[in-house]
């Protein structure tokens, strides 16, 4: 697939941008391949002349600003109990305003594999990474300029125990990673890091038939509790940031052991989740026609891993993290998350959306709101309204309550027939 856009003389930007010539483009390719056997290709490219092409030539509802795009190609293969992938990867920085520091590393390559086996009872389990990590660091100093190759490996063993009625799995695990490292400001760029890390994750399932509105219905309850232990050394500060960043906390995140996303962190913790869903399904359909789940965990100690100072902890309880799914009609959803404190009583975080289509997907209508204490608070409202069988209007807009302004809108006509 193949997208191309030209602009020869763009008045509107080279008016607000002097010196610019007017001549704006982009280009975007992607190809995917079935290689028979398990194995499969891709490959994505993406280039534009400038930042603020994807912005002003908006061809989607969407109205976030890029600041990278990602060009990456590789080769796949999965089975039944095994998968291995290998790619390159970089970006494109479109934003004037990053930073050397902040622009992201290329993999060059990276190499994934995993494996599950059924040892009798028990089950074995590998998930490992290897990585060349590179960007150009001339003009950093420290930790920022290092560049260097990365393994990781996850061995784990695991004895799982299900029924219809619930399930138990206890687990313990070794995170180990190891660097080779050029320009390595602080000694010997060879070292390595090994973490015990210890899971137990448990459930029960109960159920009940009733109907309502003469519409039969299945009712579930779903108890969880899920305990996370990791020995981790508090001061990893003398290892780079290659691709790790700190997890939003949200309910996903309450059966998670690691607050760390990528691999240069492994956080420390001690930690209990305490948590319980419901579901309502349709017995007609099957269609799952609302879900309510609410959390919370209770930490044992505080933790003291950090990404360069963000990450610690002394709170012995987590906020309260819940969501709602609600799917009354197969074209309606309504989805809300967020976070309780119920130390201070304070709403941490919220996202709620509302999302109406018709069966053909050509009507479309959505409602949201956002919100992150002291940070923002933004509602938006978009739309997609046919006028012929091949033309329809689309709109957006975002709306900023602290900053009491619109932050992003969108207005436009879209064709479509057979061909284009």
């Amino acid at each position: 697939v193949l997208q191309l856009g030209y602009i020869d003389d763009d008045t509107a930007y080279t008016d607000e941008n002097p010196g610019e010539d007017g001549q704006r483009w982009a280009l975007d390719a992607a190809t995917r391949a079935n290689l028979g056997s398990g194995w499969t290709g891709y490959g994505d490219y993406s280039v534009v002349s400038d930042e603020d092409y994807l912005s002003d030539l908006n061809r989607s509802l969407e109205i976030n600003q890029a600041t990278h795009l990602q060009r990456r190609g590789g080769v796949r293969y999965r089975d039944q109990d095994q998968y291995f992938e290998t790619y390159l990867n970089d970006y494109q920085t479109i934003s004037d305003t990053i930073a050397d520091v902040n622009k992201p590393y290329a993999q060059l390559p990276e190499v994934l594999y995993g494996t599950t086996r059924e040892l009798g009872w028990l089950e074995a389990g590998l998930e490992s990474q290897y990585t060349v990590f590179y960007r150009d660091n001339d003009e950093l100093t420290g930790l920022d300029r290092a560049n260097g190759q990365r393994l990781r490996a996850v061995p784990e063993l695991a004895l799982p125990m299900r029924a219809l009625w619930g399930f138990s799995r206890p687990s313990v695990s070794a995170d180990y990673t190891r660097y080779e490292l050029d320009d390595y400001s602080l000694g010997d760029g060879s070292f390595d890091r090994t973490v015990p890390v210890a899971e137990w994750d448990n459930g029960l399932y109960f159920d009940r038939q009733s109907s309502l509105f003469d519409v039969p219905y299945n009712q579930t309850l779903e108890p969880r509790l899920y305990y996370a232990w990791a020995d981790a050394e508090a001061d990893q500060n003398d290892i780079p940031d290659f691709d790790t960043d700190l997890q939003t906390f949200r309910f996903d995140q309450l059966f998670q052991p690691d607050r760390f996303t990528g691999g240069d962190r492994v956080g420390d913790t001690n930690q209990l989740t305490v948590a319980v869903t419901s579901r309502f399904n349709d017995l007609l359909t099957g269609a799952e026609r609302a879900r309510f789940s609410i959390g919370q965990v209770q930490y044992f100690q505080n933790r003291e891993v950090t990404l360069f100072g963000e990450g610690a902890g002394t709170r012995s309880r987590s906020p309260l993290a819940g969501e709602v799914v609600l799917s009354p009609l197969d074209t309606l959803e309504i989805r809300s998350s967020g976070l309780w404190d119920p130390e201070t009583g304070d709403t941490e975080e919220g996202r709620s959306q509302l999302v109406y289509h018709s069966e053909d997907y050509r009507y479309l209508a959505s409602l949201g709101h956002t919100y992150s204490k002291d940070e923002l608070e933004q509602s938006d409202i978009a739309g997609v309204l046919p006028v012929t069988d091949r033309v329809s209007l689309i709109g957006r807009w975002v709306y900023d309550s602290k900053l009491d302004r619109t932050v992003g809108s969108l207005a436009g006509l879209e064709y479509n027939n057979c061909c284009w």
